[in-house]
């Protein structure tokens, strides 16, 4: 008999059931995301293709060589014209440089590669200079960087913003008229303990200009194990746990009232490799942690309801690289395939 347990929560409807499929097996993946009411993208290693949930293969839209990995992928109707875009970035290991790659809908025909000499963490949508039209920011190794789309499908790099000595930013999310950046201080520059750094870019009217405004510094006692951030509404919600945790935190932070709650995860785990808060809303949050046990990783779902109590939890034998809701299912990409829930 199969488990399975149905949510119901601003309109989303997500369906976990105890029987799993696993496509293009033996191959790692690190992101999917969705196309339309029927097609997701998504991001192996050497490739980005168009899939459906049950599957079936569709248009490849980038490859790359051996030497090259994809590590990002996002969709965004980035020159307005009512169809959705691709953007994925991916990078040379262990020396600099890095691209942005984008294929315009619909059809995919028209496609750019944008070249960029630094290493690229995360990158998303985001209109820096009110114009109409949606630029590209880049968390890199260097600091956040913007690509703007000066004309139309053609970007430049326009607005820099340099992060502190020590300081990286790994992933930008949009709140509202702003960005919001978590950034990691590797302790090493003035020999401290790591923090995460969360910190708003506000815009200028009519400008590129940025106001960076620390928002919040999360001390941890020891290395940094794995984190997330997302944003729900005008809510930031930040996932994280150093490596001498058993006890995963759990923070939000809303821009009407400027706190932060902090929470821990009812679940202690022998130890903590990766995390990843993949689903919240107000009254269900769904969070994916990879775990080590005797050796084997175990992926442990749990679905939480707001007061932090399990409603579910069921654990996946495979090392997990990001997972999303998608057309109601749990959609996990691997070091092993695509694990669809």
């Amino acid at each position: 008999m199969r488990l399975l347990i149905v949510l119901l929560c601003v309109g989303v409807v997500l369906s976990v059931e105890g029987e799993q499929q696993t496509y293009f097996h033996g191959e790692r993946f690190v992101r999917a995301v969705a196309l339309d009411d029927v097609h997701l993208v998504v991001a192996g290693e050497r490739h980005v293709f168009l899939m459906t949930i049950d599957g079936v293969q569709g248009l490849t839209l980038f490859e790359t060589s051996s030497s090259v990995l994809f590590n990002n992928v996002f969709t965004s109707d980035l020159d307005h014209d009512g169809s959705t875009d691709v953007v994925a970035t991916r990078f040379v290991p262990d020396a600099q440089g890095s691209s942005v790659l984008i294929a315009f809908g619909p059809g995919f025909k028209k496609r750019v590669e944008l070249p960029c000499n630094l290493r690229v963490f995360d990158a998303i949508n985001f209109d820096s200079n009110n114009d109409g039209l949606e630029d590209i920011v880049l968390a890199t190794e260097s600091g956040v960087f913007v690509l703007t789309q000066e004309s139309l499908r053609d970007f430049v790099v326009s607005v820099a913003l340099p992060s502190p000595p020590g300081e990286t930013p790994y992933i930008i999310q949009v709140l509202q008229q702003s960005l919001i950046v978590l950034s990691i201080d590797d302790g090493s520059f003035l020999g401290r303990h790591p923090e995460v750094v969360i910190f708003q870019l506000e815009k200028q009217v009519s400008s590129t200009h940025f106001h960076r405004e620390v928002i919040d510094t999360l001390f941890l006692r020891d290395r940094i194990a794995d984190f997330a951030l997302f944003v729900i509404g005008d809510t930031v919600f930040y996932s994280g746990v150093a490596s001498s945790d058993l006890f995963p935190s759990y923070l939000h932070y809303s821009s009407s009232n400027t706190n932060w709650l902090l929470y821990q995860y009812p679940y202690a785990f022998d130890h903590i490799t990766h995390l990843n808060a993949v689903y919240v809303a107000d009254d269900v949050g769904l969070v994916v942690v990879s775990t080590h046990r005797n050796g084997s990783c175990t992926v442990q779902v749990i679905i939480l309801d707001i007061n932090i109590d399990v409603l579910y939890s069921v654990s996946i034998e495979a090392p997990t690289n990001d997972a999303v809701v998608l057309f109601g299912r749990l959609v996990l990409s691997t070091n092993n395939g695509l694990i669809v829930v």
